[in-house]
């Protein structure tokens, strides 16, 4: 839950669209978390575990974000960091 927070629902979204178009990044980043998850080597405190991958998934998020989509998603992305601190009342 935590890596979806820190990572934000549009980053996943472009990250995942990236991952059909063959972007190695995304499919490097998809392998790691598949692999993971698969073989049970996070089964606790998955949300630490996985943070240090937050970066890479944004990297991979990058080449299917339209430009013209910058500005809401960065938004967007603004708007879920401002309700994730609200709600759970943690410093990031």
């Amino acid at each position: 839950m935590a890596f979806l927070v820190v990572l934000g629902l549009p980053i996943a979204w472009y990250a995942l669209r990236a991952l059909p178009r063959g972007e190695s990044v995304a499919i490097a980043l998809f392998a790691v978390l598949a692999i993971s998850a698969l073989l049970g080597f996070t089964k606790a405190e998955t949300e630490r575990i996985y943070l240090f991958l937050v970066p890479l998934a944004c990297i991979a998020a990058a080449p299917a974000l339209p430009e013209r989509f910058l500005t809401p998603t960065l938004a967007a992305l603004a708007v879920q960091a401002f309700t994730a601190e609200l709600l759970l009342a943690t410093v990031w």
